[in-house]
């Protein structure tokens, strides 16, 4: 129908099988997801079709920055230099 969705991932919990999930506007695969025991994963971008490659992305709608491994000062000052650059 010529819709972008948004595609997600989830392992189940003590496993290796993955299943991939389409989002679409009714949101019902979120809502399967937060009810699951599974590790999931959502990218912020919006694609056309089954697929996550590039050609079939549309808009990016965030940005997930990890910042597990920042623990002295340092590091954060560090980073925040690459952000005002």
């Amino acid at each position: 129908d010529g819709k972008y969705n948004g595609i997600a991932v989830a392992i189940e919990k003590g496993g290796k099988r993955t299943k991939r999930l389409t989002v679409t506007d009714d949101l019902d695969a979120i809502a399967d997801m937060a009810a699951s025991d599974d590790f999931c994963l959502m990218s912020p971008i919006s694609y056309i079709g089954k697929s996550r490659k590039s050609s079939n992305a549309r808009l990016m709608y965030a940005l997930a920055i990890d910042l597990d491994g920042i623990e002295e000062r340092q590091q954060w000052e560090f980073f925040m230099e690459q952000i005002d650059r």
